[in-house]
């Protein structure tokens, strides 16, 4: 778990600040996995899938970058 967690949440969020750092840059792309849909049976995913509910912490974490992505769009 603490593999994911730096690598995944600690990696994402040190990237985030770097791009807020950024003098000049407007953009970041962030593709997420599509484990983020968890057991979802549909195929193919859509983003308006619900996704509250991750079957992995691997998943879970790669949600919560996508929360984190979402927040800083928000804020700077």
């Amino acid at each position: 778990p603490m593999v994911y967690a730096r690598a995944n949440l600690v990696g994402h969020l040190a990237m985030l600040e770097l791009a807020r750092r950024t003098p000049g840059l407007r953009h970041f792309v962030y593709a997420s996995s599509s484990s983020v849909y968890g057991g979802n049976d549909t195929l193919p995913f859509a983003e308006a899938d619900p996704v509250e509910h991750p079957v992995s912490l691997y998943a879970a974490t790669k949600r919560a970058d996508e929360l984190m992505s979402d927040a800083y769009a928000h804020l700077y």
